[in-house]
């Protein structure tokens, strides 16, 4: 079990992925504490799962502070706190109909999605990152979305706080690193959760049609991610992968998942396996077909995350490899090894290229 003996903090764990992400932790042994502002819901999931729930308010500092005390006081430390909380309230920036404006989102669901998305998540960052410090290390997910990156019409305020979350994701990386704390977005396609069931069975129909595999993400995907990130993905595989500077994983939208990493400024070692495979020694001619020609490593965990391709940036300050440079040329990050993602035969196998 990956996560035996952690201490793992998962933030609006009463449903949805994060109910699926605290049940992934839970099942690789992990010491699992939910918050949720839902306390029927809440307390409903701990007894299913086996974990510890409290009712909190994560826009609101003082009551996460009060939080964190008391898991690190009952726990005496926190190893992983995963920042999934977050609400919806869409609505288009204004609405004219002859001429006239007949609506506009208003201010209080603007503030509303930011003070829970955005500060909701500097709340629970902040509280934690000392805790984690005096003991040496830590890992901080942050959940952003897919349309942080693309944007979504009429989601104006969840765009601008997810979207905000990638950005103090590298900031805390950068920050946080030198202390031993991974931090890490997970970016999510639309997945198949009670609040996007809420929406327009119109508008769901929309959304499945622009992905290729015809449906939805499902939690459990999304948990699958979660739970490598937590682990590192070494501690399952006994790879020599280091990724304190991984910015964030994008999935659920399989035209689209990218992985995107940085190695550490310090010399982290290099790639030597993912999996039972083998890092990846070959020249890639143009037109050949890497899955054909190099042995895949693999990583259970990824086994179900619907990703078909990814591509890796260079260490310094050069553009990204494009998906369709990847066949041409050699991926890589500098002199440092590359890690790709590649779901054409199977979803999520893993493979370094040196």
């Amino acid at each position: 079990m990956r996560l035996k003996d952690k201490v793992c903090v998962v933030t609006g764990g009463a449903a949805g992925i994060g109910k699926a992400t605290a049940a992934r932790f839970a099942e690789e042994g992990a010491a699992v504490i939910i918050c949720d502002l839902n306390e029927e819901q809440g307390i409903r999931t701990a007894a299913e799962i086996g974990a510890a729930f409290y009712k909190v308010n994560v826009a609101d500092r003082q009551a996460v502070q009060g939080f964190i005390d008391a898991v690190v006081e009952r726990y005496g430390r926190v190893d992983v706190l995963v920042n999934n909380a977050g609400v919806l309230r869409d609505g288009t920036l204004v609405k004219v109909k002859d001429g006239e404006l007949v609506k506009q989102m208003s201010e209080a669901d603007f503030d509303l999605v930011i003070s829970v998305n955005l500060k909701g998540v500097f709340n629970c960052t902040q509280a934690v990152a000392p805790a984690m410090i005096r003991q040496g290390g830590g890992v901080v997910l942050n959940a952003s979305s897919i349309v942080g990156l693309d944007g979504n019409f009429g989601q104006t305020n969840y765009v601008a706080s997810k979207s905000a979350v990638i950005g103090m994701t590298k900031v805390w990386a950068r920050e946080l690193g030198r202390s031993g704390i991974r931090v890490n977005a997970v970016a999510p396609g639309f997945t198949a959760t009670e609040m996007v069931a809420a929406m327009p069975e119109k508008v769901i129909k929309g959304m499945e049609a622009k992905i290729p595999l015809g449906r939805l993400g499902r939690p459990e995907e999304i948990a699958n991610t979660y739970a490598f990130l937590a682990s590192g993905g070494s501690e399952a595989t006994e790879a020599a992968l280091k990724l304190s500077r991984q910015y964030f994983l994008e999935i659920g939208q399989p035209q689209r998942a990218k992985f995107i990493a940085r190695r550490q400024s310090e010399a982290c070692g290099k790639v030597e396996a993912i999996g039972q495979g083998a890092p990846c020694d070959k020249e890639h001619d143009a037109g050949q077909d890497k899955q054909s020609s190099c042995e895949p490593t693999r990583d259970a965990s990824l086994h179900h995350i619907p990703m078909t391709r990814a591509y890796a940036i260079r260490r310094t300050k050069s553009h990204p490899v494009a998906p369709s440079d990847t066949r041409s040329r050699r991926a890589r990050l500098d002199k440092a090894p590359a890690v790709l993602l590649d779901g054409r035969h199977r979803a999520g196998c893993l493979r370094s290229c040196t």
